[in-house]
């Protein structure tokens, strides 16, 4: 897109396979089609999809059939526009808008996505792919720069969620409890399994099931009924003792298992009999590798916000310092004393206290800003670079 781009924007007609008009006037998106005629549009354009295409993907698309997303564009030459943009398909990398003008590829942008809890959420990322369709019509590929958790978007019930397309079974590791009476299906899923890194421990009842559960696994999978019970038996004990492995629910009929609380169950996927290995291995690679990598942003994330505020306090302990303000720099030791408990940081405890005590006794103004100062000195120190 060129920098008066967005001017034409507003003015550009064209005409949209099958004959749908694209209007000026009135629209949710540039290209000017309400949600009917964008359904029909995006049912064209996923049918002329090559399977070639999908197995290129790292992560899974999803639908994510919205008539509106708000894309913020910033241009090379400092210029910026945003603009309401139809979507096609939503991935844990990126999203697929539609749009009636050319955007080059390296662009950044930020990205509006609703959140299923009715929140908007901002998502940097960079335009990668421009994609002519038809006419004025393209197809903008965008990577965001931070992967997202696809559940908080996506609405897919106990089917099982797909962030990957494809799945490096040898990447799949971890103690597995197998929960199954049928030794033909516990045979299929050891089978299944073969390449993966996954130590299997199986058993055939509920009562054995959670008899070791306690040992700790990294993920259970269990037929929903067994000899002595249901798997929901299982679910319930298992988190009454604080055992939070996700559970993989295997069935022949889902919708019993849903109906008995297994797809309301957090931490829980129902998967239909018979059994395929691609689909069993992307639901543990879901369950197993995108938790850990979400877990893993999650802490990053914590640990950066924490670092900013701890670089802020100490930022405030030397202007007080500076200002004579002494007695003020007594809540900012409390709250560096609290960081350094929950991050496990006994130096900075230890200069915390020490200036507390200094701050609280008749000591000299000269050896209470010498503690408040080593205090800040050990803060910074003990957070730097953390991400």
């Amino acid at each position: 897109m060129t920098p008066s781009s967005s001017s034409r924007v507003s003015r550009a007609t064209t005409i949209a396979p099958g004959g749908l008009r694209i209007a000026a006037a009135g629209r949710q998106n540039t290209i000017g089609l309400a949600e009917r005629e964008l359904v029909d549009l995006l049912d064209k354009l996923d049918k002329g999809q090559a399977e070639a295409e999908v197995a290129k993907r790292d992560f899974a698309r999803w639908p994510f059939r919205k008539a509106s997303i708000g894309l913020h564009i910033f241009h090379p030459g400092g210029t910026d526009a945003q603009l309401k943009l139809a979507c096609r398909n939503l991935s844990r990398g990126g999203i697929c808008l539609l749009h009636n003008g050319f955007v080059h590829t390296g662009t950044s942008c930020k990205v509006y996505l609703p959140r299923q809890d009715g929140a908007m959420v901002e998502v940097c990322g960079t335009i990668v792919r421009c994609a002519h369709r038809m006419r004025t019509l393209h197809e903008l590929g965008i990577k965001f720069d931070k992967q997202i958790d696809l559940r908080e978007f996506v609405d897919v019930g106990s089917r099982g969620l797909f962030s990957l397309e494809k799945v490096d079974a040898s990447l799949l590791k971890g103690k597995t409890l197998l929960v199954e009476d049928c030794p033909m299906t516990a045979r299929i899923v050891h089978h299944y399994l073969r390449e993966t890194r996954l130590s299997l421990t199986t058993v055939t009842t509920i009562r054995d099931a959670i008899s070791r559960a306690v040992d700790g696994f990294d993920l259970i999978i269990s037929d929903w009924s067994l000899s002595d019970g249901t798997a929901a038996e299982l679910l319930a004990e298992i988190r009454r003792v604080g055992i939070n492995a996700p559970v993989i629910v295997v069935t022949g009929s889902p919708e019993m298992a849903e109906a008995g609380g297994a797809g309301s169950a957090a931490g829980v996927t129902v998967l239909s009999k018979p059994l395929h290995q691609d689909t069993l291995l992307r639901t543990i690679a879901e369950r197993v590798l995108i938790r850990d990598a979400d877990a893993a942003a999650a802490s990053r994330d914590i640990t950066q916000e924490i670092s900013d505020e701890v670089k802020r306090v100490s930022e405030q302990v030397l202007v007080a310092c500076s200002k004579g303000q002494i007695m003020s720099a007594g809540s900012l030791c409390k709250t560096l004393r609290g960081v350094a408990a929950a991050f496990n940081k006994p130096e900075l405890d230890k200069a915390a206290l020490h200036a507390l005590k200094m701050i609280e006794s008749d000591a000299g103004q000269r050896q209470q800003r010498e503690a408040l100062h080593d205090m800040a000195r050990i803060a910074l120190s003990s957070f730097k670079g953390a991400a």
